[in-house]
């Protein structure tokens, strides 16, 4: 079972009454003896913009869990600027097993793009804090986002060399690049920000070969596969209560399935029936166990109907595909 728990609320009663709600929802809703484990993934907005509150809801959620006998560990993708070593050892301490962090590129393009009041950039403390818990939080992921703007590889490469130089590289467990892609039918950054699935899936060839230079971990396998909106084991909650099957589509009422007040509603059952992947089968497409019939926020901004696949059919065979390859044949040298 996976819950993805997002941070969003103004303040910290708020937070309490969400809390207190969401253990209700799971006695009522939820058999959870049925599951081995129950993993729960705070993101947000900001998860730690109030530290002593995401304690506090892992406390909760812990007592919870030990009552129903069923294990669970926690994730957090963060913007790791209010991560420290104290925080973190709170943190493992309750059960926190990894964390994402976030940057926007090389650090001239992250610190235009992320940074304080004042004007400062937030690029230097997310490594020094970084420095701080590599070695205290089990799994470490570092997520680099890239687009059109920020895709320079020369800078990329020498963030790398610094990376090495500070003693990261080899204690990161994960870096990987993820593209902004242009969500279909919908052009909310423009063209000349968002990749084209196909643009994308040669942009993430190109800069996995750089970390293969370097040495560095990371996600060269293809990690394609159905999401957790087609099962009946993941739930993601809004801060204002309501319930999603899809993170993307947080916000978008008519496709909420409930709230954690009052329960799953009727669109829950419609949602977990969603079979566009059909489709994909009468094409005789070879890739519909690794995306069956394409995201759904696609389906939805790009069509208008979430029940149409949406097809990402060029991004696998122009990055995944050359992937496979290109492992095959190194492990056969």
């Amino acid at each position: 079972m996976h819950i993805l728990l997002r941070r969003g609320y103004s303040n910290y009663k708020n937070g309490k009454r969400l809390l207190t709600d969401l253990v209700s929802f799971l006695e009522k809703n939820y058999d959870l003896t049925a599951y081995k484990k129950v993993n729960v993934t705070l993101y947000g907005g900001e998860p730690l913009m109030y530290p002593h509150l995401t304690k506090e809801i892992m406390e909760t959620l812990n007592l919870f869990f030990d009552r129903c006998e069923v294990t669970s560990d926690y994730r957090m993708i963060t913007n790791g600027t209010p991560l420290n070593a104290q925080i973190a050892q709170d943190l493992v301490e309750r059960g926190l097993r990894l964390i994402q962090v976030t940057i926007d590129g090389p650090q001239r393009y992250h610190d235009a793009r992320r940074f304080y009041p004042d004007g400062a950039g937030s690029f230097e403390t997310i490594i020094k804090n970084l420095q701080q818990y590599i070695d205290i939080i089990p799994y470490v992921a570092l997520r680099i986002s890239l687009d059109k703007q920020n895709c320079n590889f020369k800078e990329m490469d020498q963030f790398l060399v610094r990376l090495n130089e500070l003693d990261l590289k080899d204690k990161l467990s994960e870096l990987y690049f993820a593209c902004i892609v242009e969500t279909l039918g919908e052009n909310q950054h423009g063209s000349s920000y968002a990749f084209d699935y196909a643009e994308a899936g040669k942009i993430l060839c190109t800069f996995s070969e750089l970390l293969k230079r370097h040495g560095i971990c990371s996600l060269e396998d293809p990690n394609f596969s159905p999401c957790r909106a087609h099962s009946n084991g993941g739930v993601v909650i809004n801060a204002d209560g309501e319930l999603y099957k899809c993170i993307s589509l947080i916000g978008r009422k008519e496709y909420s399935v409930g709230h954690i007040s009052t329960g799953f509603n009727e669109n829950y059952i419609p949602f977990l029936n969603i079979n566009k992947w059909r489709s994909c089968l009468k094409e005789n497409c070879p890739f519909v166990p690794l995306c069956a019939g394409g995201c759904h926020f696609d389906s939805v901004v790009g069509y208008g109907d979430i029940n149409l696949k949406a097809c990402r059919k060029g991004m696998v065979e122009s990055f995944w595909l050359d992937s496979i390859v290109a492992n095959i044949f190194s492990e056969s040298e």
